[in-house]
């Protein structure tokens, strides 16, 4: 059992970054729907990319959850609690990264911002096994482990349509918040 859970969380690495990778075309795609942008990024800012590791993540452990749950192999509280581990230590890494180098050296770069995503993923899914393997997990644990996706989910879907003006949910190349209108005439 305990080799099974590390090759998931192994295999979790690749298929969350690739569908994070692809989810920041998603909207646009779409022909911004908003039914969409609840999911995907919907502009530039650092808080709307949050939601490419975030979703797939969060997919990733309910499929296997709901695939192998009956089977007893995937304990589900130390599931929820290894989701929680790896969506936190993703999203918080991501932040850290990004605001520690564009503030330490003044730039942005597509490459680094890729880095920390793969690597905040990977991170993420490095803890969750740790977690899923030895944390002690007692009704805080517990409690936490369903509600702080729940909390930061209802972030995602409240901060698509309703941002605070602060630079985290700052669209630099529009330097707006939230969804932008965009035209949808074709000529």
């Amino acid at each position: 059992m305990k080799k099974s859970v590390a090759v998931f969380m192994a295999w979790g690495i690749l298929v969350i970054s690739v569908l994070a990778t692809l989810s920041h075309f998603v909207f646009e795609l779409s022909d911004y729907s908003r039914f969409v942008g609840l999911f995907t990024p919907v502009n530039e800012s650092v808080w709307e990319h949050l939601k490419m590791p975030f979703i797939p993540t969060l997919l990733w452990y309910l499929i296997a959850m709901l695939a192998t749950g009956r089977k007893g192999a995937f304990q589900p509280m130390r599931w929820l609690a290894s989701c929680a581990t790896a969506l936190s230590v993703s999203v918080l890494f991501i932040v850290t990264f990004f605001y520690t180098y564009t503030g330490a050296f003044a730039f942005e770069s597509l490459i680094l911002d890729g880095f920390s995503m793969i690597a905040g993923i990977a991170l993420g899914q490095a803890l969750a096994l740790h977690v899923f393997r030895h944390a002690k997990l007692g009704i805080m644990a517990r409690t936490g482990a369903v509600v702080f996706p729940l909390i930061l989910f209802a972030m995602f879907v409240t901060f698509t349509f309703v941002q605070p003006h602060l630079p985290l949910f700052l669209d630099s190349p529009t330097q707006s918040y939230g969804i932008v209108e965009h035209d949808h005439d074709h000529d």
